[in-house]
């Protein structure tokens, strides 16, 4: 019984001693299942799931160019002018004891704006006539010995001895008396009548006098590039977007007077009287086409016309806003600019929708023959006038009679294109220099915004580093920059503004392509803290056993030196 109890005490002690080194293995050995589990997710998270991961999370970017040549560039940007005093006499004596080339080139070589936003660049030459010239100038000369300036100006235009972006001062010959100094030609033509050269000059020498004359007409042209170019605020701005957009709509919204304060309208009547308003119409277009010269080649304005009908609500409604000063004795109705608010409401309500952002409307205001004239008044300064610009691209005009559908149109024309209001060519809607002068403008503020553009889509790709860029964005981009860099160089060196105003355009085009392209933000790019507290509470839970049975294995290993070095020891 003894032997029996003490094998029994040797069994458990063997049996503690077993389970004691069971648990002492557990503590420092994981289990194989786990351990084999462990091996496996770390070989998919590392074959599979790490190149899965790389490649799904790295945006697709092509390589971007260089901004900063641009935005140096634009800050070294010139506007060139070539400049030729020609002398139309047939002998060489004009120019024999004068150096005008020289006083003027040492003197007024290059220009810079008064706001330093623009510079401009001189060449100017002297010579004396070409055949071309000669034999133009003697065609004009008729019998009655007449002299008519617009046929001069007209003929050597069409002889191509203008070159694109150049300024022609013509010297006229002594025995050709005109009623001036100086003549402003058509298209880039300026004729001096050196018979008024004592009124002009008097004491002072005439190399001076000729070319402070001369200088001050291409400051004023250049005057026009920066009164364009500078330009920032209210309605104006408006109209350079327009420009700048090259293709827009231009609205006329009709509105008979006759509509409103007749009773017994005759329906053939009021044809009629349609019919005569917008021949009318097409011949002011006509005469407008006509006189732009290569305005077309810079501006596709598509002209559309339409009738608004009884916009206002009752009949008295025009003649309620009319102001306490008309004078019925003058035969003139007031109409005070305090009450358009109103009134543009109502034609706004009752215009047919058209795309804005690309549309001008012009409103014909067609006054009743059965009314007296009618004309806008400016309480502040007591002015009246027939044509006034609302604050969001259109304008209203009074036609009382023919003339005023014309005059108010070439003056809504230059207002629009930013011109001084009068035409120094009589009966002209503007010069080949005017028009000219703002594609100038244009180009510098076509590569500005280009420049904005592009920093603007610089900034962005830096801020948001996984933001895709695909192919078609990066050319561009590329394209943008090239062009502009293109236009700014043509612009500089040659003075082509045809060509550089067309490259300059397309690298606009393509940054605001660029910048407004919808495959930029197709993703949703959330910073990385809130990506993280998604992440975190889906992974978390998964990450830790995962992490646990690697320290395991990694304490397996090091046990296992551990006991190996022992049992060399032993």
């Amino acid at each position: 019984m003894a032997d029996d109890d003490q094998n029994n005490g040797v069994l458990e002690k063997e049996f503690e001693k077993i389970v004691k080194d069971c648990v002492e293995k557990s503590k420092t050995q994981p289990n194989r299942s786990s351990l084999i589990a462990s091996i496996f997710y770390i070989s998919v998270l590392l074959l599979i799931g790490l190149p899965i991961w790389y490649r799904t999370t790295t945006p697709e970017r092509w390589s971007l160019p260089d901004i900063s040549r641009l935005m140096v560039r634009s800050q070294t940007l010139t506007h060139y002018y070539k400049i030729s005093i020609v002398g139309l006499e047939s002998t060489e004596e004009l120019f024999k004891n004068i150096d005008l080339r020289n006083y003027l080139d040492s003197n007024h070589r290059t220009r810079i704006s008064f706001d330093n936003s623009l510079s401009f660049r001189q060449e100017w030459s002297v010579r004396y006539a070409f055949n071309d010239e000669l034999s133009a100038i003697k065609s004009m000369n008729n019998h009655n010995d007449q002299f008519v300036l617009n046929e001069l100006d007209q003929s050597l235009s069409a002889k191509n001895i203008q070159s694109i972006n150049s300024i022609m001062f013509y010297i006229l010959p002594k025995d050709i008396h005109t009623d001036r100094f100086l003549h402003v030609g058509r298209y880039r033509s300026y004729f001096i009548d050196l018979n008024h050269m004592n009124n002009i000059c008097g004491q002072i020498d005439i190399v001076e006098c000729l070319g402070e004359q001369i200088n001050r007409q291409v400051h004023q042209v250049q005057l026009l590039v920066t009164r364009f170019y500078s330009h920032q605020a209210d309605k104006q701005e408006q109209n350079i977007v327009l420009l700048m957009a090259r293709d827009f709509d231009f609205l006329f919204d009709i509105i008979y007077e006759e509509d409103h304060i007749g009773k017994n309208l005759d329906l053939n009547e009021r044809k009629n009287r349609h019919r005569r308003l917008i021949k009318q119409i097409d011949e002011l277009l006509e005469r407008f086409y006509t006189h732009r010269f290569s305005f077309s080649q810079y501006f596709r304005i598509n002209f559309i016309t339409q009738v608004l009908h009884y916009v206002f609500p009752s009949d008295n409604f025009i003649q309620s806003k009319l102001s306490s000063k008309s004078n019925s004795s003058r035969m003139e109705r007031l109409l005070p600019l305090s009450s358009m608010d109103s009134i543009l409401n109502r034609i706004e309500t009752s215009r047919v929708e058209h795309y804005n952002d690309r549309s001008y409307h012009f409103v014909l205001y067609v006054r009743s023959s059965s009314l007296p004239k009618m004309k806008f008044f400016n309480e502040q300064n007591q002015n009246t006038s027939n044509l006034i610009t609302t604050p969001f691209r259109g304008s209203i005009l009074i036609v009382n009679d023919d003339e005023d559908l014309f005059n108010g149109f070439r003056q809504l024309i230059r207002s629009f294109l930013y011109l001084p209001d009068h035409c120094e060519v009589i009966g002209e809607f503007f010069t080949q220099l005017e028009i000219e002068s703002i594609v100038h403008a244009l180009v510098q503020k076509h590569i500005h915004e280009t420049l904005k553009s592009l920093e603007s889509i610089e900034k962005l790709l830096n801020k948001v580093s996984n933001m895709v860029i695909e192919e078609k964005i990066a050319n561009r981009i590329h394209d943008s920059l090239e062009m502009s860099m293109k236009a700014a160089e043509l612009l500089n060196m040659n003075g082509d503004i045809s060509e550089s105003y067309e490259k300059s355009w397309l690298a606009y085009s393509f940054s605001e392509q660029a910048f407004y392209d919808p495959s930029l933000l197709s993703l949703l790019y959330f910073p990385d803290d809130q990506k993280y507290a998604i992440y975190l509470p889906l992974f978390l839970p998964i990450s830790i056993p995962l992490l646990h049975n690697i320290f395991h294995l990694f304490k397996m290993f090091k046990n296992r030196k551990t006991i190996e070095n022992k049992d060399k020891q032993e």
